[in-house]
């Protein structure tokens, strides 16, 4: 009967998947016989590549029956082709204006972190408060999750927390990374309890906060914790940790919710290292142990997942658990990837299953309450009562679920909340309408009823009774709201982007920059390397402040290079500026946009200045991407020449203010691409407008060299030699063909050869080879080609001049 309702809603919505998934589950998961975690060591250790999984006949039925494709991906990159899921019910991009009121408002919550976690923090202590009443215990979860929200937000935390107050003005408002290390590292201040079902709550967190802290690998109560992770996992998954074991009883299961949060933090301890470099888990060992129990929990997740969708499209509201659900989502994300990522070798790592991952969403998203929230499901561990406190009887809180799913799914794969996001904002207007505020009396005068003392704000789940503010939900809705903002950043870039053309981010890629030619040109009268120029003031400080993590930031031990935003990029036509924009933002690994007059002319001539306050309201809010203004001297012409209109001074002034307030944002690379920088308002090349201004020239000889060498290898060839008469010896010898060709492109190269641009050179140096490869390789035979070139060279006459006199017109 249960299988027979499945088969009509999975008929009914179209998904065979879902009635796999339901009779699959409606049968026994008996768990298999476990294999210890030293016998399949073993096992690992005579070579297999691939050992042998214990998986439940469902598992392997339901994988067969709806992921076939799987055995043709691998790896961990989970971003690939997302949008490929969503083909049947993607919805178009967000309304501009209203995207930008949300965000507003995402950002109004955010920017309050400061002032309401750190009303938490406790500087006797070295630790957050979980409350407060809470100040004589260091709070772990507090703790950690405090952390969590610093370091999601760094540039939000760097004039409150310094790494070791030592070396700062005495200040009591400051937070000390250096004291919560301290605190956390204590064995007298914080015990890892023998309690194993406490330790499943606590612990992964203690973990997840010390390693944040990058406490060093080496000490024993972050190794006591982590040793404690793997067996609390292991047994979960029913596969205990020694022979001993072997065979003996049932997997100890936990839920879905502290399952993952153990799984998490056992794969930031493979993936993490502190700051002395030294890996977290560093025993052959434990390695092998962790990496099998991650094998287990990706068949746990998956398994889980679906027997939570099978229960939901059955009916079974006794069984189905929404918060099951989510966390076996949210453990089949980590899992999928995680080992793919961490083990060399052939040993395939389980996909993200994107299809099981679409319909989990829909399911958990139909579950949200009006008033934005989520039922409260089971309980974080059903087990609680043996457990100290009221842990046991905890459930999660919605803004726990959001941070999860926006700060893993939703970052990789934006698309899939795309239909969500009126739920998000109803969620969101639930924490802007719901700050709970607490004075903490320090005295109390009774004759006049007067009291003082610190005021904390914050938030409490609606799980638990009337109180005031408690940090971990706090620290849960900032987290939310950092990374809801994230989301709606991303949906609007893609949708901008999409508006104008533009091309998405991707995996950064240094081949198409490393395969441009370089020119020369003139700074501060001193010959200087194009390319050399803009990797040092764009390339690596953009690089380079992405991989400054929050540590370093916040102990303010490295500066972050100071990066140029804005370039015009001027020379003649066909030096390749339009390539030289692409392959910044393909090394970069940004997006990338072109906009030219065109773009602004779209509503008519007419429209032109309202249309360009609607491009440029897009481009503001665009993030990490290069945009190409590609020849716009039409509105930036010169004010002070008497033939322009009026109309066309007005054009000029707004662009100007349109890209200065563009450049203040520092959130994208714009570069102007011109073939007339002497036709622009003077006021666009003034000190101050743009950071650099650069002439993009030929290439120089020494890279048209190489690629005549390079092409010569291409073709096998790279050792022929020239027949060439000697004067001197009064006859014919033998010269290598490279070392004749170099000759002839240094005696040309002043006069004739460096007025070639790329396109070209390309075509010359393709004429050459095929000189060498006739043997007719020679001064006259040279020379005829040349001037054959030179007579279609794009640079001549008036173009020659104004790019000879361009040289003393850069700056940077």
């Amino acid at each position: 009967t249960q299988a027979t309702t499945m088969l009509v809603n999975a008929a009914s919505c179209g998904r065979i998947l879902i009635f796999t998934a339901a009779v699959v589950s409606a049968s026994a998961f008996a768990p298999s016989t476990p294999l210890s975690l030293s016998s399949r060591n073993r096992v690992l250790a005579r070579g297999s590549s691939h050992p042998a999984r214990i998986l439940p006949v469902s598992a392997r039925r339901l994988r067969d029956a709806t992921t076939s494709e799987k055995n043709q991906q691998h790896g961990s990159n989970r971003a690939t082709n997302f949008h490929m899921v969503l083909s049947s019910n993607h919805v178009s991009g967000m309304e501009f204006q209203a995207s930008q009121q949300v965000a507003n408002r995402i950002e109004s919550l955010r920017v309050q972190q400061v002032d309401f976690v750190k009303g938490f923090y406790n500087p006797e202590l070295g630790c957050f408060n979980h409350d407060g009443s809470d100040t004589k215990r260091v709070s772990i979860l507090s703790t950690c999750l405090g952390l969590l929200t610093i370091f999601e937000d760094v540039s939000l935390w760097t004039n409150d927390v310094v790494d070791d107050l030592s070396s700062f003005a005495a200040d009591g408002n400051m937070i000390s990374l250096s004291e919560m290390r301290r605190s956390l590292s204590d064995p007298e201040t914080v015990h890892t309890s023998d309690n194993t079902r406490l330790g499943a709550f606590r612990i992964p967190f203690l973990v997840l906060g010390m390693e944040m802290l990058g406490v060093e690998a080496t000490c024993p109560k972050l190794q006591h914790a982590i040793q404690t992770t793997i067996d609390v996992v292991a047994s979960s998954v029913g596969l205990p940790r020694s022979d001993e074991e072997e065979g003996e009883g049932d997997a100890d299961p936990l839920s879905m919710y502290l399952l993952y949060w153990n799984t998490k933090s056992l794969i930031s301890s493979l993936q993490q290292s502190d700051l002395h470099g030294s890996s977290y888990i560093q025993n052959d060992t434990d390695i092998l142990d962790v990496f099998a129990v991650l094998d287990r929990a990706a068949n746990n997740a998956e398994d889980n997942m679906c027997r939570q969708l099978a229960y939901h499209y059955a009916g079974d509201s006794a069984e189905f658990d929404v918060m099951q659900l989510t966390y076996a989502l949210l453990l089949h994300y980590e899992t999928s990837g995680a080992r793919g990522s961490l083990i060399c070798g052939d040993q395939p790592s389980v996909p993200f299953n994107t299809k099981l991952a679409t319909k989990a969403l829909d399911v958990i998203f139909s579950q949200q309450l009006e008033n934005g929230l989520w039922p409260q499901g089971s309980p974080i561990d059903r087990d609680g009562e043996s457990m100290r406190g009221d842990i046991g009887n905890s459930f999660v809180f919605t803004f726990d679920l959001l941070a999860s799913l926006l700060g893993t799914i939703g970052r990789t794969h934006p698309e899939f909340f795309r239909r969500f996001l009126p739920q998000l904002y109803t969620a969101l207007t639930w924490a802007e309408t719901n700050v709970v505020d607490q004075t903490l009396s320090a005295y109390c005068d009774i004759q006049t009823g007067t009291t003082g003392g610190s005021y904390i704000k914050g938030w409490r789940s609606n799980h638990l009774g009337d109180g005031g503010p408690v940090l971990w939900c706090t620290a849960q809705v900032f987290l939310s709201a950092s990374r809801l903002g994230d989301l709606v950043r991303q949906l609007r870039n893609s949708d901008i982007l999409a508006e104008f053309g533009g091309s998405p981010a991707a995996v950064p890629d240094h081949r198409p920059w490393d395969r441009l030619l370089d020119s020369t040109l003139e700074l501060a009268g001193e010959p200087a390397s194009l390319k050399e120029t803009l990797n040092l003031k764009v390339l690596e400080p953009l690089s380079s402040s992405g991989k400054v993590d929050a540590m370093v930031k916040l102990s303010r031990k490295a500066a972050v290079p100071v990066a140029k935003y804005s370039l015009i990029l001027y020379g003649p036509p066909g030096t390749a500026k339009t390539t030289i924009c692409t392959s910044i933002a393909q090394k970069l690994g940004w997006s990338f946009l072109t906009v030219d007059t065109a773009d602004f002319l779209a509503s008519g001539l007419q429209n032109v200045a309202s249309r360009m306050t609607y491009i440029f309201d897009r481009l503001r809010a665009l993030e990490k991407t290069v945009i190409l203004f590609d020849e716009i001297e039409e509105f930036c012409l010169d004010r002070a020449d008497p033939s322009l209109g009026m109309e066309s001074r007005m054009l000029t002034t707004a662009m100007l203010t349109q890209l200065n307030d563009l450049r203040r944002q520092q959130k994208c690379v714009f570069l102007v691409a011109t073939n007339r920088l002497r036709a622009f308002d003077a006021a666009v090349t003034r000190p101050g407008r743009f950071d650099m201004i650069l002439q993009v020239g030929t290439p120089g000889l020494a890279d048209r060299l190489v690629r005549l060498e390079s092409r010569l290898k291409a073709t096998g060839i790279s050792g022929a030699a020239m027949p060439r008469f000697d004067s001197d010896k009064e006859m014919v010898t033998e010269v290598p063909a490279m070392e004749l060709a170099r000759e002839l492109f240094e005696r040309s190269f002043e006069d004739h050869i460096q007025f070639l641009n790329f396109a070209e050179n390309e075509a010359f140096t393709d004429d050459v080879v095929r000189l060498i490869q006739q043997r007719k390789l020679a001064d006259d035979s040279f020379n005829k080609l040349l001037a054959r070139h030179m007579e279609t060279a794009t640079i001549q006459g008036p173009v020659r001049e104004e790019y000879l006199s361009g040289f003393k017109l850069s700056r940077s």
